[in-house]
């Protein structure tokens, strides 16, 4: 698509997961540009699979700005994607903007010097100021970018977070230290490097990518509400599915008022009660010690999200 969706829902529209074509271009219902010249004249091609994964880097500016630069054979600069903000205009209808510098099958993007060749590159909107964190609408377009490069086939790697320049997932452009920078910054970030916020988010872009995967879509679609007429079962034990990235639905009954969950290993969870309740709710099981959460006023159902490995079993209890 090359214009933003006039007919998106104001308020919280879904994200549709994307995908890779065989041409190396990010297709799928999404405000997605490429550039001219495609690809731009910054970057080569002799790119092979694998890669590690995805590096993240925020622009110090907007969209435009950084086409320009890019478009610029003296700058010697150029990544796979860039994500826009509301700064520059490029958020529209609830989504925003992104632009594709080159193929992905291939093309080697010139975004982080001695890890051009192991690894994509994802360039963000910033308004100038790295210390503006990434917006929600930015979050989920990162999600969109990264979850269909690590569906593309050989190309793929793993959703998840990483800090080793060997390791696999999405990174962050000063990890590399100087062979990545020869200048030193601290990219995506203000200094100091890993002191956030953009690098921090991280993890959120990968939980959002995760329900991508999962769902086609995000958020994921409402749960089927069930009947309001269904009485509480008092110590009612669910044990929840394993597996990482497993999700479990959970009804909950009138006048239930906890979810509480035990496991005989540490956990991580998130409660998902839906976008009229607040969202989801993060929860850290200990070790043979029960955490809960409160049940919002009017939540019929919760889903449970597995953020941790799943291998361990955690059961719930729904409670008044």
């Amino acid at each position: 698509m090359t214009d933003a969706p006039e007919t998106a829902a104001a308020a919280a529209p879904v994200a549709n997961r994307l995908r890779i074509d065989e041409h190396g271009h990010l297709v799928g219902d999404a405000w997605i540009t490429r550039n001219d010249p495609f690809p731009c004249v910054n970057g080569q091609f002799g790119l092979t699979p694998p890669m590690n994964g995805a590096v993240l880097h925020t622009n110090v500016g907007g969209l435009p700005g950084t086409i320009a630069t890019f478009s610029n054979p003296a700058k010697q600069a150029s990544a796979h994607f860039e994500i826009g903000g509301h700064w520059s205009g490029s958020e529209k209808n609830g989504q925003v903007r992104i632009h594709q510098f080159g193929p992905v099958n291939g093309w080697e993007a010139w975004h982080c010097a001695d890890g051009n060749s192991m690894w994509f590159g994802i360039e963000t909107e910033d308004g100038g100021d790295p210390a503006n964190p990434l917006t929600s609408t930015q979050l989920t377009a990162c999600a969109q970018v990264l979850e269909a490069l690590s569906a593309h086939g050989d190309w793929g790697f793993p959703l998840q977070v990483t800090d080793n320049t060997n390791g696999k997932g999405l990174g962050a452009h000063y990890m590399g230290g100087l062979a990545w920078s020869p200048n030193g910054h601290t990219c995506p970030d203000p200094s100091p490097a890993g002191g956030g916020p953009r690098s921090h988010q991280r993890g959120e872009i990968v939980r959002r990518a995760k329900i991508l995967r999962q769902h086609g879509q995000y958020p994921a679609p409402a749960p089927h509400p069930a009947p309001k007429t269904t009485p509480l079962l008092e110590d009612t034990m669910i044990l929840l599915n394993q597996g990482e990235g497993a999700i479990t639905p959970i009804a909950i009954p009138n006048g239930a008022k906890r979810l509480r969950f035990a496991s005989n290993s540490e956990a991580t969870l998130h409660a998902d009660f839906g976008p009229d309740h607040g969202g989801s709710r993060a929860i850290e099981v200990a070790y043979m010690a029960a955490s809960g959460v409160a049940i919002p006023d009017g939540a019929i159902e919760a889903v449970v999200h597995r953020i941790d490995g799943g291998l361990n079993q955690v059961a719930c209890t729904v409670t008044e």
